[in-house]
């Protein structure tokens, strides 16, 4: 309970947060930098993101796992996971002293330099399915970015995984590729800004079929909902490289059976209350989750979403030790408002592992109590 209390108190003393209108249609050179002025302090200019990098691990090859995963109980089903943990290579604090020293030597006295506040962030992957750069591309199912820990005090996050939910198709049509040899990918992404938009927006970048895997991402959200605001401010595709001869371990056939493994993502909970900006009265969203141990004790674990983190869309609830999978689980959703109150939900009980959990606000509903969530069951084909 302490993090989410935390939260509010950051949140009700950030209305410089809240009010900053970048003005995206005069993009400058600022030194190494590109800056948008704001539209109310002349000496305010926002920096964007760096692009997005594969984090490695020490021996070389991408920190990324497949999760060749059978999940077996009454009925057989595949639920397997891709994950990739990606990093921001943000300006460095010499460049920020250089774009400041290019700003003041236009004229600019005392600039300041914040960081260019992201409403969205969405990605697309794609492979070729004969392992070289040239052959047949395949493109997975959008996924999500997701925290690696409790946020830093950086401008923008350092680490984020993008975990993917595969189905039984596009699982095996992966698995089938790394074991014939080497895969090449491509990872591309879009961050989206608000502020006063420019006549054209860029485009994004990339080959043709990984802008047609950022666009499928875009049209991601809840059902019925507007489209959601925001303009594209940069974008951009990094290249992997995955070779499960060379390093075994990033492919893991794991079988579910009467019990979970500690640390893998058995439920993935989503929100779009912030990045759709549906209930500017609401200020955090805290969802607690209980499941059995196979030892018979309880285990619980929470995420949150916030209004500081609008792009954050989804995580995964991972619990520490093994759950089972026979008995049922429950969460509730506590919310905190914008006067700080703070809004406790019932508890809900649950019996399907495979399930996505939409705890996103409805059109009709009001800022002052806990909203009951939508569950959507993942399919087979």
């Amino acid at each position: 309970m302490i993090r989410i209390a935390r939260l509010a108190l950051v949140l009700l003393t950030l209305p410089s947060v809240a009010m900053a209108i970048p003005d995206l249609r005069l993009r400058r050179a600022a030194g190494p930098l590109q800056v948008y002025p704001d539209t109310r302090d002349r000496w305010v200019f926002y920096y964007p993101p760096g692009p997005i990098e594969v984090v490695s691990r020490p021996d070389s090859g991408p920190d990324a796992l497949l999760y060749e995963t059978r999940f077996t109980l009454d009925s057989v089903s595949v639920r397997s996971l891709f994950t990739l943990k990606v990093s921001i290579r943000g300006p460095s604090s010499d460049e920020l002293a250089q774009a400041e020293q290019a700003l003041a030597a236009a004229g600019i006295r005392a600039p300041e330099l914040r960081p260019l506040p992201i409403r969205r962030l969405e990605a697309g992957l794609v492979y070729a399915i004969g392992g070289q750069a040239g052959d047949t591309s395949a493109a997975l199912p959008p996924g999500d970015f997701e925290p690696t820990g409790e946020p830093g005090d950086d401008a923008y996050w350092r680490e984020r995984v993008y975990t993917i939910r595969l189905d039984r198709w596009s699982a095996q049509l992966l698995t089938d590729a790394l074991r014939r040899g080497g895969v090449a990918m491509s990872v591309g992404y879009a961050f989206f800004a608000d502020g006063l938009a420019a006549d054209s927006a860029p485009e994004l970048s990339g080959s043709p079929e990984v802008v047609a895997a950022v666009r499928a991402a875009l049209s991601r959200g809840p059902t019925g909902s507007a489209p959601p605001g925001g303009t594209l401010v940069e974008s951009g595709a990094t290249g992997i490289y995955m070779d499960i001869g060379r390093w075994p371990d990033r492919l893991q056939q794991v079988d579910l059976n009467a019990a979970a493994l500690p640390g893998y993502a058995l439920i993935s909970i989503r929100s779009y209350d912030f990045r759709d900006s549906l209930r500017p009265g609401l200020y955090a969203k805290q969802v607690e989750v209980e499941a059995l141990g196979v030892s018979g004790r309880t285990i619980r674990a929470t995420v949150t979403f916030d209004a500081v983190h609008p792009d954050l869309i989804a995580q995964s609830i991972r619990f520490p030790y093994a759950v089972n999978l026979r008995h049922y689980w429950r969460y509730r959703t506590h919310e905190i408002l914008a006067d700080g109150t703070r809004v406790e939900g019932e508890w809900c009980k649950r019996t399907s592992w495979t399930e996505l959990l939409d705890i996103t606000s409805r059109p009709e509903d009001s800022t002052t109590a806990a909203q009951p969530a939508t569950v959507l069951e993942h399919s087979e084909p």
